[in-house]
């Protein structure tokens, strides 16, 4: 009897066994294996295989770049971002939703504040990716925190790690003013001197070669939480932050690869000028970020249309011209003092008009651009710096 009891118990614990099996919910066996998803990147848009993905379960994200410059893939929530791509690269990561709804699927290159319309993004990559309730038997462990993403990886192209950009002797003293912008979103002066040969360039032209533009980044005055401005409104300087330089010579910028922006290259220095903020080896970040703050028409150049803007800008400290910051008195001069300063600047201004109509650069008026007198003249008339206007 205890044989028969044996032989017949022994089939239906292993098809029980077989049943308890069958009855784990199959999302539970799926938990462990993420769900696989590829993304291309292109100008200007971002492909994903699938549209819908599921909360609860780990989704691989893996972002692939078809497209001719850099991109970048993130997601919206819960703010994972990958590496940066080069054309026909890759990577992934790895995600899991909390809960369902609708993310963002994106490229943040370029998300720079007051520039509407130059990031990634805002061009059209951008794409909703639904997720959707988790499987029955999930439980769900949502993405905590996300690591900063990949730093971008220094350039090997030869040559590479040699400054040949340079930061010039006394610039203040040499070259003009090409604008000043004053940013309320981070409460920074941006100053920007250029050369003889940037001073030249015209619109819709190149710059030519030689050229050499140094930014100077100001921290602003602050008093009482409030930005200080002075007598003509703009924002106070404070506290140089750095100094950044872009140069253009001929065979310049092949070693950005696609993210080539003409034939610019560019450096950052600490203020002091004791070395690197961004060393050339690792200046590709600034070639992506003139790549979409700016384009081939003005020669990669941002906020060239302040400069070029401005017909009268011979005498940008005198003119009534636009500026950021309060209400400064007309003019940007003290009471009272507007009509002798207009009576004394018309016959400069004719002289500008008359330049421009002509089609020689204002700069000309006084003879050689390289000469010590004009550079004085030019430094001394420009030093009210331009409109601070956001010109695209």
């Amino acid at each position: 009897m205890g044989r028969l009891v044996a032989f017949l118990l022994g089939p239906m614990s292993l098809a029980f066994l077989v049943l308890s099996v069958a009855r784990v919910p199959a999302g539970a066996q799926a938990q462990t294996q993420p769900v696989a998803v590829t993304v291309d990147l292109f100008e200007w848009g971002v492909q994903p295989n699938v549209a819908t993905v599921p909360a609860g379960m780990p989704v691989r994200f893996t972002a692939r770049n078809t497209g001719a410059v850099s991109h970048q893939l993130a997601v919206s929530s819960p703010g994972a971002q990958g590496a940066v791509l080069a054309p026909g690269e890759s990577s992934s990561f790895e995600v899991t939703f909390a809960s369902p709804g609708t993310v963002q699927l994106l490229c943040p290159i370029g998300n720079v504040p007051l520039l509407p319309g130059s990031s990634h993004r805002q061009r059209g990559m951008e794409t909703a990716l639904t997720v959707e309730v988790p499987p029955q038997g999930v439980t769900v462990q949502a993405t905590p925190s996300i690591a900063p993403a990949p730093q971008i990886a220094a350039l090997t192209a030869p040559g590479a790690s040699e400054d040949r950009v340079t930061l010039p002797e006394d610039y203040r003293q040499r070259f003009g003013t090409f604008y000043v912008f004053d940013r309320s979103d981070n409460r920074q002066v941006r100053h920007v001197f250029g050369n003889a040969q940037a001073l030249s360039a015209r619109a819709g032209q190149p710059f030519p070669h030689g050229s050499i533009l140094v930014m100077e980044t100001w921290r602003a005055k602050i008093v009482d939480n409030q930005i200080a401005l002075d007598a003509t409104g703009r924002y106070q300087k404070d506290e140089l932050a750095g100094v950044f330089v872009m140069r253009k010579e001929l065979g310049f910028g092949a070693k950005y690869g696609p993210d080539q922006t003409g034939e610019w290259e560019y450096v950052a220095y600490r203020p002091d000028g004791g070395g690197f903020q961004t060393a050339p080896e690792r200046s590709q970040a600034c070639a992506m970020c003139h790549l979409v703050t700016s384009d081939g028409h003005k020669d990669w150049v941002v906020r060239a249309g302040i400069f070029f803007s401005n017909p009268q800008r011979v005498l940008p400290g005198i003119l009534a011209l636009p500026r950021t910051g309060g209400r400064g008195a007309p003019f940007g001069l003290p009471p009272g003092a507007a009509p002798i300063a207009l009576a004394m600047a018309a016959p400069l201004v004719a002289l500008g008009i008359a330049a421009a109509r002509s089609g020689t650069p204002p700069y000309s008026v006084y003879g050689n651009p390289d000469s010590a007198s004009a550079r004085a003249a030019g430094n001394a008339i420009r030093s009210g710096g331009s409109p601070g206007r956001t010109i695209r």
